[in-house]
Formats: structure tokens, sequence, C-alpha cells
């Protein structure tokens, strides 16, 4: 578990500031990263930052990250977002996040081209999951069965839309996709 970080049992991991990387590393599961009942901090990545959760692999689930009943947190600094990119599960699921049982607040975050075998190449988010959207990019991830960025059909799920995205969300071609479908408020009132 966990080929660059690998944190249990109430643990934190805080990544704050420039250039912070978690780069070309390798698991069964959690290629860059494996959160085990964790607390997960991404705080202020500065615009032209070198580095990010990039090019990690895992050979069953989460790619980038695999997250197990804790919390996460992504907070972008203006322009600047914490960015998962060419993250690979290569025969499971969440290329470049695999979360179960958890809660992740994201507010600047960027998915990109990451992939999965089965399902979720951007994100998979189940087992009562709950996923909160702010600025947000995710395009050109894949998923060899269902969807580069995908929701399991159990999960509460609140997204707002912004009036600038970084990014144009990409339609990856799943229903049930993040940030494809639609966008809600935070009324829960269908902006559409």
């Amino acid at each position: 578990l966990g080929g660059g970080i690998h944190c249990i049992d109430g643990a934190e991991v805080r990544l704050l500031g420039r250039d912070v990387g978690v780069v070309s590393n390798r698991a069964q599961n959690g290629g860059g990263l494996a959160l085990i009942n964790c607390v997960f901090d991404w705080t202020n990545p500065a615009s032209g930052a070198q580095f990010g959760i990039s090019a990690n692999d895992a050979l069953a689930t989460g790619g980038g990250i695999l997250a197990i009943d804790g919390g996460m947190r992504f907070a972008g600094n203006g322009s600047a977002s914490a960015v998962l990119s060419g993250n690979s599960a290569e025969n499971g699921s969440g290329g470049g996040i695999f979360a179960s049982g958890t809660q992740i607040n994201a507010d600047g975050l960027a998915l990109l081209a990451n992939r999965a075998g089965f399902e979720g190449g951007g994100m998979l988010l189940t087992n009562q999951g709950f996923l909160i959207l702010g600025r947000y990019a995710i395009a050109g991830n894949t998923a060899g069965a269902d969807g580069g960025a995908r929701e399991d059909h159990r999960q509460r799920e609140q997204r707002r839309g912004i009036d600038q995205p970084e990014h144009e969300p990409a339609d990856d071609g799943c229903q049930g996709e993040v940030g494809a479908d639609r966008a809600v408020d935070a009324a829960g009132q269908d902006d559409q």
C-alpha cells in the first residue's frame, strides 16, 4: 500500500505550498498515496508549480490516491489547483482517486489524463463517500468499463457551480460523472 506515502490510524498528511510532488511511485494499491482512516490536506499549490500527484501506478486500485474512511481537502490558490495527472490503476478502479467512505472537499482540483482498467479513470467515489466540488477541471480521463470520472449510484453528493471554472469540465462519457452532467448550487437548486 502507498508507493509514495502510506498513512494509517488517524494520522495526517499535509502538502503545503509550491513544488510539492508525489511522482512516479508504484504499489499494489495507492500508487502515490494510501490513506487509511487518515486526514489529507493539500493547501495553496502555487501557480506554475512543478509537481503534483502524477505518473503514479497502482496494479489494482487508486493510481494517484487510495483513501478509505477518512477525509481529504484540496484548497487551490487563486488560479492554481491541486493537480492529479497521468496516474493509473491498471487492473482496477480510480485512476486518479479511489475514495471509499471518505469525505472530499475540493475547491481547486484538477483531474487530468488519469486512467483505470475498470471504473473511474479520474475518480471513483463509493461506500457512503461525500464529494463537495468548487473550482475544478476534469478532463481526458479514461476507464475500461465505466466513465472517466464516476460516482457510485448510492452516493450523496453536493456540487456547486462557479462563474468561471479554471477549465471547462469534460464529459467523459458516463452517466453520473463528476462535473459534466449538471451543477447544483449550495442550496441544492439546479443551475440549469
